[in-house]
């Protein structure tokens, strides 16, 4: 069953079977506003589902007061209406209805010029405060009025409708007790497209907003700056709102989906399609048994059903029940081969875990981190690698399930003069025979092509540096299903191994884009993918490399300025760093110390438009190992499975 256990500190799953014996169905729906929280509450209200709004419950309840007063001190200015009142002549009441929270938002208020109906900074922040402790006791007061929905009123299933803000709150034990009584389903954003017209709407009638008080005042620092402004008191309310809206936007969405994975995702585009009770079920049922297996629905439970044919029609990689059978819910081995330089050790060991890690809630990833000895460290990485890393002999003694192999700085174009060539063809060589699938990255890929398959790269005239667009080229490969046939992925490189050369090898090639190609495996499918791009890089990966590159030429190891990364800056930042270039020519002419580089500055300006696809793909790959590897480390695959053809494409 569903629930957040207290004496482990997590939360159990459904199973679509448990959900569908659920006798009394309580769903938490969190997501920002506009994305169809309010809409599905309103359908299901008439499905004789009681529907609790939370910001209902905090103005007609913990704050309707505070609004009355505030109502109140405006009508007191009004010489006519004071004395109405003073003699109790007149009264105001508040009159809040679910479909409409005007008043909870008019006491919010937006931030601003009182003289264009803007709430002064001090009083903005204190009727913040007041706002974050209301939702906090709404949503506590969530078991009672789910018991009260069932016994006074005779209510079997209930929605909790929560604001947007939720997510807001750092307050510990609210998410831990709404997962306790509660199924919380996130509706995500569906894509940028959906985005887009959410924050043109929300910019077309700025309503007003909970902030984080820190993120409040680091957008409020930003702003003023980039208007020429000295104080908050100075800004048009609503042109604010409208700047700081996507800002607060993509702040949320890390937010949201930290909660989601106590609970289930559905997106916006999915929730549109929503016409009655049974549609929502529906829908539930999908995100329940898509989560519970990682993304491939366990026929055990769906064998035979409407929603397992359904899934069918909806491209979902339903499993056969005899592989089904022979599945456990295990823990899986990953190995990570990091060959980085030092100051990118840990960074790129963050990246790769959190891409693993968040690939699936549900299996259990044990990761093993090693590297090579020929790659020479400083004392404080040395440290690191003794302390939290495998020795190479020690992985291949355990055995993997699958193993992620870096990139690497070189010195020189020729691959097989590094010092560290002869060991990593040594794990390659390994890997080739001991590991079910093998991922490469960048450096990595170059590697076994021009080992495994005599294609070496080709310099570039110029770097191949930015965040670029890609197709797929190949739809039907389960390691893409059910991700974008566009998307981005960021690059770094100098060198290119283009896709004649992946196709004169016989591989087979997913995803190109006008600097080549990106996602590809070897001709089994599946023992080797290979990236060329960097799908793993935080958002200010390129950022922290162009102010490297920055940095070099500002202590004269570079003539020319480095150009823009591709891409990658907004107009916006663009202008901050020609002005940032103009201050650091004139301090290096003079003489003078080399001025702060403004990374917090450009940092809110930067999109991530790459992590959900990278997310999808690792997933979709680690869903493959889980489907086919064996739970005995000393045997490839399970019984059946075909090492030459693991997947049944077809070998080339």
């Amino acid at each position: 069953m569903h629930g957040f256990s207290r004496e482990t500190g997590q939360v159990v799953k459904f199973t679509v079977e448990d959900f569908r014996k659920w006798p009394h169905k309580k769903v938490t729906l969190l997501g920002m506003s506009g994305v169809g929280k309010t809409y599905l509450s309103a359908m299901l209200r008439g499905h004789h589902w009681y529907h609790y709004s939370g910001d209902y419950r905090i103005g007609t309840r913990y704050l309707d007061e505070d609004i009355l007063d505030l109502i109140k001190a405006q009508a007191m200015r009004v010489p006519f209406l004071r004395d109405l009142l003073r003699n109790d002549w007149i009264y105001i009441r508040n009159n809040i209805k679910v479909s409409d929270l005007g008043p909870v938002l008019s006491f919010v208020g937006k931030l601003g010029d009182p003289e264009r109906g803007g709430v002064p900074l001090e009083d903005f922040q204190r009727r913040q405060a007041q706002y974050r402790d209301a939702e906090i006791a709404a949503m506590r007061d969530v078991p009672a009025f789910i018991d009260k929905a069932q016994q006074i009123y005779g209510y079997q299933h209930f929605v909790n409708d929560v604001g947007g803000s939720l997510c807001e709150l750092d307050e510990p034990g609210v998410i831990e007790l709404l997962c306790e009584h509660t199924l919380i389903l996130y509706i995500q954003v569906t894509d940028q497209e959906e985005e887009r017209k959410l924050i043109a709407r929300a910019q077309s009638d700025p309503k007003p907003l909970y902030y984080r008080p820190a993120f409040l005042l680091q957008q409020l620092a930003v702003y003023l700056a980039e208007q020429g402004l000295s104080y908050a008191a100075q800004m048009d309310p609503d042109e604010f709102t409208r700047w700081v809206f996507p800002r607060l936007f993509h702040s949320r969405v890390p937010r949201y989906e930290e909660i989601a994975r106590q609970g289930y995702t559905v997106t916006s585009r999915e929730v549109t399609g929503v016409r009655d009770q049974q549609d929502f079920l529906d829908l539930l049922e999908v995100a329940i048994g898509h989560d519970f297996s990682g993304g491939f629905s366990r026929v055990g439970a769906l064998e035979g059903t409407d929603l397992h044919e359904r899934l069918r029609r909806e491209g979902v990689n339903v499993l056969p029940p005899d592989r089904a059978l022979h599945q456990d819910i295990r823990e899986l081995h990953v190995g990570l081969l990091n060959m980085m330089p030092d100051k990118a050790l840990a960074a790129t060991e963050r990246q790769f875990f959190r891409l693993v890690g968040g690939s699936n809630p549900i299996a259990q990833f044990y990761m093993h981190p090693f590297t090579l000895p020929q790659l020479g460290r400083g004392d404080g990485a040395q440290a690191h690698i003794d302390k939290y890393y495998d020795t190479f002999e020690q992985v291949r003694e355990q055995g993997l399930d699958a193993l992620i192999i870096t990139g690497a700085n070189v010195v020189g174009p020729s691959l097989a003069e590094q010092p560290f060539w002869r060991p990593l063809i040594e794990v390659i060589d390994w890997a080739f025979e001991q590991v079910p699938s093998t991922l490469c990255s960048c450096l990595a890929t170059h590697a076994v092509l021009e080992f495994r398959y005599g294609q070496r790269r080709v310099l570039r005239p110029t770097k191949t540096w930015g965040v670029f667009r890609h197709r797929l080229i190949d739809k039907t490969h389960p390691l893409v299903n059910d991700i974008n046939t566009r998307f981005d992925v960021p690059h770094s490189r100098w060198n290119d191994v283009s896709r004649a050369q992946f196709e004169m090898a016989g591989l087979r090639v997913l995803a190109e884009s006008q600097v080549g190609v990106h996602l590809a495996t070897s001709p089994d499918g599946f023992r080797f993918v290979f990236f060329q791009g960097h799908p793993e890089y935080d958002t200010i990966s390129l950022l922290k490399e162009y102010k490297r590159e920055v940095m070099r030429y500002a202590k004269g190891q570079l003539q020319d300025y480095p150009p823009f990364v591709d891409n990658y800056f907004s107009g916006r930042n663009q202008a901050i760093l020609r002005e940032y270039r103009r201050g650091l020519d004139q301090a290096v002419s003079a003489g003078q110390g080399i001025p702060d580089f403004p990374d917090d500055l450009l940092t809110l300006g930067l999109d991530n438009t790459w992590r959900d696809t990278a997310h999808a793909v690792v997933g979709n790959w680690m869903g493959l190992v889980y489907q086919t590897t064996h739970r005995d480390p000393r045997k490839l695959f399970m019984d059946g499975v075909d090492p030459n053809d693991p997947l049944k494409l077809g070998r080339r």
